[in-house]
């Protein structure tokens, strides 16, 4: 009976992690999702593409914070999803919305 208790914690306790890192990951793509095509309508607005040296400084200042979280609060593996989810989410949306033509200004 022991061995079962055991295996049934061992697995909650890796599903519980990997569910977390999946759940950080979704929330960083969305939001940086969300940002880039909020961004994109703020600057048709001007009739101008949104520079790639915007979306760099954006998503440095996110990261950095993201990774200021990850020290500090206690789940780590949702913290460490979002900073993934937000590493690539800012530049992967930034490349499907523009389709490869970068404007750097």
């Amino acid at each position: 009976m022991p061995i079962i208790t055991g295996i049934k914690f061992i697995y909650s306790k890796i599903f519980n992690t990997i569910d977390s890192f999946y759940l950080g990951l979704v929330e960083g793509w969305i939001v940086s999702g969300l940002f880039v095509l909020s961004m994109t309508q703020v600057f048709s607005w001007f009739k101008s593409e949104i520079p790639i040296l915007f979306i760099i400084i954006v998503s440095l200042f996110v990261l950095l914070n993201d990774y200021k979280q990850y020290k500090i609060k206690p789940n780590k593996l949702l913290k460490f999803g979002q900073l993934c989810g937000d590493l690539f989410g800012f530049v992967g949306f930034y490349y499907l919305l523009t389709e490869g033509h970068f404007s750097f200004w």
